[in-house]
């Protein structure tokens, strides 16, 4: 139990948003569309992981703008849920 309490944990909220992740990495959405778009090294993100992520968006936002995307993900672990170090 104490060496329990030394570790820090962080949880994260995932809420519906981690099955609709899981589902967009099963059907494997962003790589079919890398595949057939291309990936450039200079971009952050992938054409694939952008998708994935309006996706995300549309689905936890569906009042808001596209332009308020940040803010979606500002309380979301980006990492585990587009697989991507961003």
């Amino acid at each position: 139990m104490h060496e329990l309490a030394e570790n820090n944990i962080q949880t994260n909220p995932f809420d519906h948003h981690g099955i609709i992740a899981a589902v967009c990495k099963d059907l494997k959405i962003a790589e079919r569309i890398d595949a057939v778009l291309g990936v450039h090294e200079k971009r952050v993100v992938t054409p694939g992981q952008a998708v994935v992520a309006m996706i995300l968006n549309g689905l936890g936002f569906t009042d808001r703008r596209l332009y308020l995307t940040s803010q979606f993900f500002e309380s979301k672990p980006v990492a585990m849920l587009l697989d991507a170090d961003i």
